[in-house]
């Protein structure tokens, strides 16, 4: 997957945070904001 740019990692992150989200797309937007290190993007 491509690089996202610092604004869609900004909404992706708050996808991940919006409790009325549902579990599923909060666990996909955490899975995103990962890193193919193993580290965790903000």
């Amino acid at each position: 997957m491509p690089p996202a740019s610092p604004e869609t990692l900004g909404r992706i992150a708050v996808l991940r945070d919006d409790p009325m989200e549902t579990p599923e797309v909060r666990a996909a937007a955490r899975a995103r904001l990962v890193a193919p290190s193993g580290l965790r993007l903000p």
